[in-house]
């Protein structure tokens, strides 16, 4: 199971020898933010989604819950190949 926010903290100030005092949890906390999103930049999660396409339509709504977290599109594939049609 993943380590919550407040997991890391406590194991972050267990490696340095920390009761809290030379680093707080406001400290660690921020640490852990940055290590994580540096983390999330140059090793992101991907994630796919597969829409219905309908002929002769040529726009499609992104409202899904598949989309939710959408950060950009990639690239868009015709089903029968697989080969990417957008860059």
């Amino acid at each position: 199971m993943a380590d919550d926010l407040s997991a890391l903290t406590a194991k972050i100030q267990g490696i340095l020898g920390d009761d809290g005092t030379r680093f707080s949890t406001s400290v660690c906390t921020a640490a852990v933010r940055e290590a994580l999103k540096a983390y999330n930049m140059y090793a992101p999660s991907h994630a796919r989604a597969v829409l219905p396409v309908v002929p002769g339509q040529f726009e499609y709504m992104l409202e899904d819950t598949d989309f939710a977290d959408l950060l950009k599109i990639n690239s868009v594939h015709k089903a029968e190949s697989m080969a990417p049609i957008l860059p």
